[in-house]
């Protein structure tokens, strides 16, 4: 049986927005899939349940999420069985407080679910994922609007 990539999408981010990512990965490997959120308003909570229900269906899955997609990545890894997941590679992963999230708090702008979880614990919640799972972390290079983690993996870890 053949593996999947599933894709997840960052804050506010609709699935179409992965579509150069999923045409690349395409030309690799035959089924690439994107899981798509609600994007607003949906607690993080719920919307990693969905997500673990996903992880724990059919296939083999490898995942690659963006953004606020680790965070919730993350939180789904923790309660699903790791046997469907073959690896998780984070990209520009949310996993310490977000400086504007935690900006928009301190206003009372953060009117989300999503934007206080960035502000605050979500953020840094489930860093140590189970040994087991292969997990991968890329950073970009000059990004201004996610803080790195101290505990989290470093650059093409």
């Amino acid at each position: 049986m053949s593996r999947e990539i599933l894709l997840i999408p960052g804050f506010t981010s609709p699935a179409w927005l992965l579509w150069p990512l999923k045409r690349y990965l395409r030309r690799r490997f035959p089924l690439v899939t994107t899981w798509d959120s609600r994007h607003l308003f949906e607690d993080p909570e719920h919307a990693a349940g969905r997500l673990a229900e996903r992880l724990a269906e059919g296939r083999p899955k490898a995942l690659v999420a963006h953004s606020f997609g680790d965070c919730i990545s993350r939180a789904a890894l923790m309660q699903t069985d790791l046997r469907h997941v073959l690896q998780f590679i984070s990209i520009c992963p949310v996993a310490a407080p977000v400086p504007v999230a935690r900006l928009l708090r301190h206003c009372g702008l953060a009117v989300t679910a999503e934007l206080r979880a960035m502000a605050e614990g979500l953020a840094t919640a489930n860093l140590q994922l189970p040994e087991a799972l292969d997990h991968r972390v890329y950073w970009a290079r000059h990004e201004w609007l996610i803080a790195k983690a101290n505990n989290y993996p470093g650059p093409n870890a």
